[in-house]
């Protein structure tokens, strides 16, 4: 089955805006930027995990992904948090599950998909779809609501599910539906995502408002943005865009081993000063250069694993 390119090139910039979060979020997380890239980069991720998607899988697929997603999530992540000197109760009991929660949530959204096998195209299709979304994302919200209620930690990182699902589906429902044509064919939708993207992150910066539903705006907004832009040039080959597909190659590498750089990285002084330079271009270039260097280093320590067959199995499940 041939790539799409663009789709590589949207998980590459993704996954390179998820390790700058992490690294300028660590040290300065109220920042503008960090703002800007918080709005959309895992929404984008799950989006395109949706996208890549052409049927709901049957059972004996979802168990092979359950092995690709779990088995990282708990030998990479074990290995992490004992890298951090934490507990495995810690990992288990925190929603962001040491940082590895895409993993585990992106597992329970494939389990999910196995009942929109049933559900068909057409009209009667939309509304099934669309009425089963309604039911799996409301029943998430009431879950996490009853365990604020009862003081429970997120152990199944529910909030997570919240937020990530529709972005997921979405994806999902784009490549059922061919929805992608209509983005290009009609050119105004992407004139006003551009207007609501700034209008929303104005009103998340500046103004304070951090409500789930201007962040789901925002983050829809720059997903429609995107896929608008790197689509038409899916024929290209410039040299940062065949950088950024053969980093979206290897997204899941970077994702899963950036955390040990990330976690012994002290950039500090450095990171101080091209804040007091008051320069928001002497800034952006030095996250960015610490941040690519972070991001080819996983992808050096991914393909090692790779070069063995028994580290490959125990480290990616296969």
């Amino acid at each position: 089955m041939q790539r799409i390119q663009y789709i590589d090139r949207l998980k590459g910039l993704a996954i390179i805006l998820v390790v700058m979060g992490h690294v300028f979020g660590f040290k300065q997380p109220d920042d503008g930027l960090n703002t800007f890239i918080y709005t959309f980069h895992m929404p984008l991720f799950m989006f395109l995990s949706g996208l890549v998607i052409s049927a709901p899988p049957r059972f004996c697929k979802i168990l092979k992904k359950w092995r690709r997603f779990l088995v990282p999530f708990l030998v990479v992540g074990f290995a992490c948090t004992f890298y951090r000197r934490l507990t495995i109760e810690s990992f288990f009991c925190e929603s962001s599950k040491g940082g590895y929660w895409y993993l585990w949530v992106l597992a329970v959204f494939y389990l999910l998909l196995w009942v929109y096998r049933f559900v068909g195209r057409g009209k009667k299709g939309v509304v099934l779809d669309i009425l089963l979304f309604g039911i799996i994302y409301i029943s998430f919200k009431l879950i996490v609501r009853a365990f604020n209620i009862l003081g429970e930690h997120d152990i199944l990182s529910l909030n997570y599910c919240v937020g990530m699902y529709p972005f997921f589906m979405l994806g999902y429902f784009v490549r059922k539906y061919q929805l992608l044509d209509y983005l290009r064919k009609y050119t105004v939708v992407f004139s006003i995502a551009v207007v609501v993207f700034i209008g929303a992150f104005v009103a998340i910066k500046y103004y304070g408002f951090n409500l789930g539903r201007i962040n789901k705006l925002a983050g829809l907004a720059m997903l429609i943005v995107l896929i608008y832009l790197f689509s038409a040039r899916e024929h290209s080959s410039l040299f940062v865009e065949n950088q950024l597909g053969h980093v979206g190659r290897y997204s899941l590498e970077v994702y899963i081993f950036h955390y040990f750089f990330l976690y012994n990285l002290n950039v500090s002084s450095v990171q101080l000063w091209a804040m007091s330079t008051h320069n928001g271009l002497i800034e952006l270039m030095f996250l960015a250069v610490v941040s690519v260097t972070i991001v080819y280093l996983s992808m050096c320590v991914g393909w090692i694993f790779h070069q063995e067959k028994w580290l490959q199995r125990i480290v990616y499940g296969g």
